[in-house]
């Protein structure tokens, strides 16, 4: 198992980091490769936003930690690249396709996959990075959720990955969460009504970058998503009070890349064909996450002010959710 802050800062002289490895791919083979990572990112980030349908007091508040663990199909470790391939005769440039069955994704084996050519012709790009070789990756966020009139509950969570003053987002590694509950049982125009359990409306949107320490290659991630909710608590013999939740929504997600892609060519000026020359070609390319509907089942155990979550959320990479906290009144 390998964690999410591993990847980001680099696996080793090896393999190199996140934006190392994106920067070896030109933009027809980028969404293949980095799509697992997309939707795993984007799923992570979408998921242990709240526990409970029912709203703090005023200015009653919790703070705690949310720890969530996507899976990795096996479909998600492999893809089928595209190469070009050129070589230089007679003073003409001859490209032809190269098509790599079973490279790895960034979720897949380590091993990099060499583009093959025959004669004197280059493969851009002439290899395609290894993968982390994980089945599964953890993602663990603070979170600090604040009561307000009216059934509103406010949330917010940060997480700083670089040592730059936080506010300074240009530079920073980071991820940023805002979100809101409005418990519809307390709703102004529905207190009179009585309701078998609490059901709440919450959404957020998250912000988050990924930055290389040569500033060459950045990643940024924009996320939103939008639920409805139910739970109900109830008290037992125990010492601890019990609370089912359920919950449904949509959501989405938006990458942007940009980075250098370095190729090498053969060598059209010169007229060699065993001389090339390097080409640097900026990318900046935006994608969006495959997974867009999230269904989510858990259970709360509120001992005195401390409360325990689990949840299972049924995305396109099923995923388990544990949450700890504290209340504070």
């Amino acid at each position: 198992m390998v964690s999410m802050m591993q990847f980001l800062f680099g696996q080793g002289e090896q393999n190199g980091s996140l934006i190392d490895r994106i920067k070896q791919l030109d933009r027809s083979n980028l969404q293949a490769y980095a799509e697992p990572l997309m939707t795993g990112f984007g799923i992570a980030l979408g998921t242990g936003i709240f526990y409970s349908a029912s709203s703090h007091d005023v200015l009653e508040f919790d703070v705690g930690f949310r720890y969530m663990q996507v899976g990795i199909p096996s479909s998600a470790r492999y893809f089928t690249a595209t190469a070009v391939a050129c070589s230089l005769a007679d003073g003409e440039l001859d490209c032809y396709d190269v098509v790599v069955e079973e490279a790895s994704t960034i979720f897949g084996p380590g091993e990099a996959t060499w583009v093959p050519t025959s004669g004197n012709a280059v493969a851009v790009p002439p290899v395609f990075p290894g993968g982390l070789n994980v089945t599964s990756v953890p993602f663990v966020m603070p979170q600090i959720n604040v009561g307000f009139p009216f059934g509103l509950e406010l949330s917010f969570g940060y997480l700083p990955l670089a040592l730059t003053f936080p506010l300074d987002l240009e530079k920073s590694i980071y991820f940023l969460r805002v979100g809101g509950k409005l418990s519809i049982n307390e709703f102004f125009l529905l207190r009179g009504v009585s309701f078998p359990c609490a059901l709440a409306l919450g959404g957020f949107y998250q912000k988050g970058r990924i930055k290389d320490e040569r500033e060459t290659g950045s990643v940024s991630i924009a996320l939103w998503n939008f639920q409805i909710m139910a739970s109900r608590r109830y008290s037992t013999r125990l010492p601890f009070d019990v609370e089912p939740f359920l919950a449904g929504g949509i959501e989405g997600t938006r990458y942007n890349f940009r980075y250098d892609f370095q190729k090498v060519i053969p060598d059209t000026i010169g007229g060699v064909p065993t001389d090339s020359i390097l080409v640097i070609e900026p990318v900046d390319v935006e994608f969006h996450q495959q997974n867009r509907l999230r269904a989510i089942a858990g259970l709360t155990f509120y001992i005195g002010p401390i409360y325990l979550h689990y949840d299972y959320n049924i995305v396109t990479y099923n995923t388990h959710n544990m949450m700890f906290g504290i209340k504070i009144r």
